[in-house]
This record gives structure tokens, sequence and C-alpha cells, in this order.
């Protein structure tokens, strides 16, 4: 097993580097908005809970599984930006994360989020 897993946190805004780059399509983010996706963790897009969006973008991701990723220890998500805010809670409430390295802004936005509800 790894000692350290460091994984990225991806938004749902059509600036993101999964849609930036082509590897989905706006299609895709309109289908993965209208399921609830917030973010993702190596491409895989979760609710606002955290929970795994079953999607056909799932089927053929080759990836490893949100299951595995929980299992190891010294997960660290890296991610930062306002526009982050919402992935990184989402990813957070699913409890896969140990560490989370992010900017005073979008920590403070999280936080402020949190204490609203």
């Amino acid at each position: 097993l790894a000692q350290l897993t460091v994984v990225g946190i991806g938004s749902m805004d059509g600036s993101a580097t999964i849609f930036h780059s082509g590897i989905l399509n706006s299609n895709d983010l309109l289908y993965l908005s209208m399921q609830g996706a917030k973010g993702d963790v190596l491409s895989h897009f979760v609710d606002e809970n955290g929970c795994l969006i079953n999607s056909p973008i799932e089927e053929r991701l080759i990836s490893t599984s949100m299951e595995a990723l929980s299992k190891l220890h010294n997960v660290i998500g890296v991610a930062a930006g306002l526009v982050k805010a919402d992935a990184i809670r989402a990813v957070l409430k699913g409890g896969i994360l140990d560490t989370l390295i992010t900017d005073t802004d979008t920590a403070e936005a999280i936080l402020a989020s949190d204490h609203a509800e």
C-alpha cells in the first residue's frame, strides 16, 4: 500500500481541467450536473455528500476506485480557489481525505458555508 497519496479535487465549472482539456465534453458536464455532481476526485464525480455518482462515465473510467481510495492512509487532497469550494466540501463529507491543502480564502468559504447549514 502507498504510504502517501496526493489527489486533486476538480470543480464542476466548465473551465475545470477535465472539461477544458476535452477529456469530458459539455454534454458530460450537463449530465453530471443534473445528477447532482459537485466535483471529482481522480475523475470520480461525487454529490454534495461525497457519495459516488454512478454514470456511464464511471463505467469507462480507468482509475483507482473510490472504495480503494477510502482504504488508503494519508490521502492528501489539494485544491484551491473559490470555484472549488463546493467540490472540496463534498469530498470532505465523503471522508476519503486525511489532509486538505488549500488557500485561506477557500478554507474560509468552506467553513462559513458549513456554519450556515
